[in-house]
């Protein structure tokens, strides 16, 4: 028995199907937790864990821009260096990467290297737009703002494919379906367990009774 639903943030239930077989009873389903998942990127987009995503980014992306600025060679070699410095670091937040080493490998070095490109494509694409014209300040908030999504559907892929669920969870931040484990020993020692939950804590509507079961 696992019941994790009592802490700072939801703990999704796994989407796919687990390698140790079926569980009795989950909450919330995968289907929900399916449905939380897709709308990741766009909570990290917002903020909604914090802006802690887009300035890290976004030190990177300046650090980018600077290089650049000191030459197209040296721009180049510290973008291939932040790449591989977000490969790791994705790599390391997959879990799952023992299982599945080649979806890992394909899914790190996509989302690593979308990253760390996106401040020179930003650049470019503004001086394109902008005739010559070029600043710093905006391609850094976009690159912040579009580094924060593709993190969110970095962290939404791992949860769906089974490489990691519970980073996507945290960072989800989602405030609903809460539960909690009553449990009573009687006489004879047996022990009889009610499992009690509630999709919207502060929501209308009495909470439900998600399993019982007793031992032995």
């Amino acid at each position: 028995m696992i019941a994790g639903g009592g802490g700072a943030f939801l703990h999704g239930t796994r989407i796919p199907p687990s390698p140790l077989g079926p569980a009795a009873r989950v909450y919330p389903d995968a289907a929900v937790s399916r449905r939380l998942a897709l709308e990741l990127p766009w909570k990290l987009l917002g903020g909604t864990p914090g802006f802690l995503p887009h300035m890290v980014f976004g030190l990177f992306g300046a650090i980018q821009l600077w290089a650049l600025g000191r030459g197209l060679a040296r721009g180049a070699l510290l973008t291939a260096l932040v790449a591989f410095i977000y490969v790791v670091g994705f790599t390391l937040a997959a879990r799952g990467r023992r299982a599945h080493p080649i979806l890992t490998v394909a899914v790190t070095i996509s989302f690593g290297a979308a990253v760390a490109c996106s401040p020179l494509l930003l650049r470019l694409l503004v001086l394109l737009l902008g005739h010559g014209a070029y600043h710093n300040g905006l391609v850094l908030l976009a690159h912040a703002a579009l580094s924060a999504f593709l993190f969110g559907v970095f962290l939404m892929v791992l949860a769906l494919t089974g490489l990691e669920h519970e980073d996507a969870s945290a960072a989800l931040g989602h405030p609903g379906f809460r539960h909690f484990v009553r449990m009573r020993i009687d006489a004879s020692g047996g022990l009889e367990a009610w499992v009690i939950g509630k999709d919207d804590p502060l929501g209308p509507g009495p909470p439900v009774l998600i399993d019982r079961f007793r031992w032995p």
